[in-house]
């Protein structure tokens, strides 16, 4: 095969074949040595990238791609721009993914998949290198921290491609590359990668818990945790993964609810909140992407028009899709609406041109548009939609999401990403899957009375216009995307495959559009450097794999030599250098290297 190009796939698994060879030279030193200032530093270029692989699994999943296409897949925000793939796969009806590699919005899932394996990698080499003798911190003190931290990224990575695609290759120190060079290896289902993903987590909450050490704050976002507190992160990191993996809610009644429970019990105790820089080094793009209503997006009406009451959210629902359009809301919720429909709140409305402004005049009045409605807690009415009309108006809203517009106006900031809500709703969840609602009731009403909205009882009433017959899971669901909206990317669109099958637009629904592709496909690149067949998902009844531990072509093998595109040599320092230029440098793209 020499001569050709391969695929340098998912960037590191390439250069863990060669990787582990250019470790050895750090395997015995001798501290008397001259070279010991080298050895040291390279010691410190070794725990630089192990402390690194947090950022490659962050910039692979929490920026625009995936985050336009899933938070549009989602019906969480809506847009019609071309941008990150939310034209293609925000409108009705949904599409069949396409799975080219010349598709130019193909980032969608080449970019976590690359990253993926890329931090997959480097914790890799990291703990190979550590266990091959590598000292970091004087006399090894700080290995064990590099290890548990390497382990947890581990998870994390296995835990997205579990996510997002129907099928992965579970790789971490312990496969034999010089068995798997010469002969082949599978790519396992989403089921499958997930179990490896809890037992690399499990394997990080050991070590940490027998351990006493901080994490590097560079490591996580300015996040200095204790091993105590790393503990209760990664518990929660579990429960979250344990829950987005379902593609279905006859998967989601597999899942051992009780266990998740215990993970959230364990979890934290307080919002987990990154901080972002100005240099962008950490950055979420769901926040200021999603939160820019003047241009790039807004508030899909299927997340927020649940509590409207004035009928324009049910006439939105029955009307074609081709022919929908914006309309103003009529709401008690104060997240989406500062004074509610009952009028002025405890003093709580603006004065509009020097007048208070009435509830006639909200609606339909003849005040400034812009100032219409008071500005909710969460959400606020912004006026006409910035998108093309010769595009469609169904995706059209007249409300954006502002809770976070901190970090969009300074691109910097607090950046909340696992939120207390988030975990109390969903052990709310848990109690109604295992058969106790009236705790998940308390849960419910902890956050929805405050918002305005009335007290629910254990079945579920009052209900809203739009879902006459709804239950205590519909309710959930409502408090769940309002309160965990833009706090973490793909958090939606896991939700809502769990929540409910495929159904059409026409009703108020729990889950998905019908053709949503509920997974996706090896990137279609990746197949046809390993020449197997392109496949996709997408389309009505080819939405995705029902069963969790099968799936369209759920076990397919190659060779290693097929995939990997080798190099003569490569320090451990010219691979941080590497790492630094292509995957926190912002090209994340696949990248190919002439096979020698």
């Amino acid at each position: 095969m020499g001569g050709q190009y391969r695929s340098f796939w998912a960037m590191g698994l390439a250069l863990a074949l060669f990787g582990c060879d250019s470790l050895t030279d750090l395997e015995v030193i001798n501290q008397n040595n001259p070279e010991t200032e080298r050895t040291l530093a390279t010691a410190a270029d070794l725990e630089n990238l192990i402390g690194g692989t947090f950022l490659t699994y962050w910039n692979g999943t929490q920026h625009i791609y995936p985050f336009g296409t899933l938070t549009v897949a989602a019906d969480e925000g809506t847009a019609s721009w071309g941008n990150w793939g939310m034209r293609d796969n925000g409108f009705e009806p949904r599409p069949v993914w396409n799975n080219s590699s010349t598709y130019s919005n193909r980032d969608v899932n080449q970019t976590p998949w690359d990253n993926m394996y890329g931090a997959l990698s480097s914790a890799a080499d990291g703990i190979i290198a550590i266990e091959g003798g590598v000292k970091i911190g004087r006399d090894g003190q700080d290995n064990t921290r590099a290890i548990a931290f390497a382990k947890f990224v581990q998870g994390m990575s296995l835990g997205w491609l579990a996510l997002q695609f129907d099928k992965a290759i579970i790789f971490d120190e312990n496969v034999d590359l010089a068995a798997a060079a010469a002969g082949d290896f599978e790519f396992v289902p989403y089921g499958e990668v997930l179990t490896a993903a809890l037992t690399k987590m499990d394997e990080a909450i050991k070590l940490a818990a027998d351990n006493t050490f901080t994490l590097d704050p560079d490591w996580m976002a300015g996040l200095a945790l204790s091993s105590s507190e790393f503990v209760k992160v990664i518990h929660s990191f579990k429960a979250r993964l344990m829950t987005h993996v379902a593609r279905s809610p006859a998967e989601a009644a597999t899942i051992n609810w009780a266990a998740v429970i215990s993970e959230i019990n364990a979890g934290i105790t307080e919002d987990l909140v990154f901080t972002g820089d100005p240099q962008e080094t950490w950055w979420a793009a769901w926040t200021w992407w999603s939160t820019e209503g003047g241009t790039w997006m807004r508030a899909d009406y299927k997340t927020i028009g649940y509590t409207d009451e004035g009928g324009g959210y049910v006439n939105w629902l029955a009307t074609p899709v081709a022919d929908r359009d914006e309309f103003e809301m009529d709401t008690p919720d104060l997240r989406i609406w500062g004074c509610g429909i009952d009028g002025d709140l405890g003093g709580q409305c603006r004065a509009v041109e020097g007048t208070n402004t009435s509830r006639g005049a909200r609606i339909g009045g003849t005040t400034g548009q812009a100032l219409d409605q008071e500005p909710g807690l969460y959400f606020r009415f912004f006026g006409s939609s910035p998108f093309p009309a010769n595009r469609g108006t169904m995706v059209w809203s007249m409300y954006h999401h502002w809770r976070y517009e901190d970090v969009f106006q300074n691109v910097s900031g607090p950046m909340k990403h696992v939120s207390m809500e988030e975990m109390d709703l969903l052990r709310a969840e848990a109690y109604i899957q295992t058969g106790q609602p009236a705790l998940a009731m308390d849960i419910i009403n902890a956050t929805r009375v405050p918002a305005g909205l009335a007290a629910v009882a254990v079945n579920g009433a009052p209900c809203p216009p739009a879902v006459p017959a709804c239950d205590l899971m519909d309710q959930l669901i409502y408090e769940k995307r309002m309160e965990t909206w833009n706090t973490n990317s793909g958090g939606a669109f896991f939700d809502r495959r769990r929540w409910g099958n495929p159904a059409p637009t026409s009703t108020h629904h729990r889950g998905l559009v019908e053709g949503t592709a509920l997974q996706f496909p090896v990137p279609g690149q990746e197949l046809e450097v390993l020449e197997l067949p392109t496949y996709t998902f997408g389309g009505v009844g080819n939405e995705g794999s029902p069963n969790i531990g099968s799936g369209s072509m759920s076990r397919i093998t190659a060779r290693y030599e097929d995939i990997y595109a080798f190099e003569a040599e490569m320090t451990l320092r010219e691979k941080l250098a590497f790492v630094e230029e292509h995957f926190r440098g912002g090209g994340l793209k696949l990248l190919t290297r002439y096979r020698r």
